[in-house]
């Protein structure tokens, strides 16, 4: 009789070894299992500027005007970036622009296509033009790319009616990509310099902006955070959900081991 109630006490207690490891096995959150990234791109040290040159350095109230974005750069490039900065109480941008020729030509040589995305569309209210990244594809892999000065795009403008003062057209959230490696995948020049536009209304100063470099902050009342850069392009082990749906073998194992010791110890019993 003792020998009866203590197997069924084991055979109790083993049965809920069992249930508690299916409930923990059932019951874990799906989980990224840690996957090894791929060995970044070396980034190049390059001589490469972007500018803005104004049509009209001296305006006046009423003028029209245009901004053209310039690159100019030693080293082949499969992509550019830039958001551009200005004060709304005395210009006011169009939606309307011309694109450039630096990508395009070159697109249009090699059978590829130019992306712009998203459009060039200026936000007059907070005096911003949101990151725009350029993008030569549909161009095989190790065909090279565009080198030397060329246009990015022409942006057109008006000077508002009774203004007067200093107008700086500034540049942030530049980069400019590489051709990139065997798989397609880009990196980013290091050392680009970047050289605003200015433009004196109703004789205010006009003088010309210095170079300086791409990774330094534009501080203004009107500028807003940006999104990711554009011309970053993503691994396989980068996509959202590419390895979820996983348990942690850190779980997994040891409850693999409770199963196997309830199952040892239940064989015992039935052979008591």
């Amino acid at each position: 009789m003792f020998m009866n109630n203590k197997r069924k006490v084991l055979s109790v207690v083993t049965l809920g070894v069992l249930a508690f490891a299916v409930l923990v096995l059932m019951g874990v959150p799906a989980s990224r299992v840690a996957a090894i990234e791929p060995t970044p791109l070396p980034q190049k040290t390059t001589k490469t500027l972007i500018s803005i040159e104004v049509s009209k350095p001296n305006a006046n109230p009423g003028d029209t005007f245009d901004l053209t974005i310039t690159i100019d750069t030693d080293t082949p490039t499969w992509g550019a970036q830039f958001a551009l900065h200005y004060d709304p109480k005395l210009v006011t941008l169009d939606s309307n622009y011309d694109k450039g020729n630096f990508y395009q030509d070159y697109a249009s040589a090699h059978n590829g296509t130019l992306m712009i995305i998203p459009a060039l569309v200026p936000d007059n209210t907070k005096g911003l033009v949101p990151t725009t990244g350029f993008a030569i594809v549909g161009v095989p892999i190790g065909s090279g790319g565009p080198s030397g000065k060329g246009t990015l795009a022409i942006l057109h403008g008006k000077v508002n009616d009774g203004v007067k003062g200093t107008e700086i057209f500034r540049l942030s959230d530049v980069k400019v990509s590489d051709t990139g490696n065997d798989g397609g995948y880009t990196a980013a020049f290091l050392g680009v310099m970047v050289q605003d536009g200015v433009m004196g209304i109703a004789g205010a100063d006009a003088s010309a902006q210095a170079p300086h470099s791409a990774d330094v902050a534009i501080s203004q009342e009107n500028s807003t955070p940006t999104p990711e850069p554009t011309i970053a392009k993503r691994t396989s082990l980068d996509q959202p959900g590419s390895s979820s749906g996983s348990i942690p073998w850190v779980i997994i194992l040891p409850a693999i081991g409770v199963v196997l010791v309830a199952g040892v110890l239940i064989t015992f019993l039935k052979k008591k």
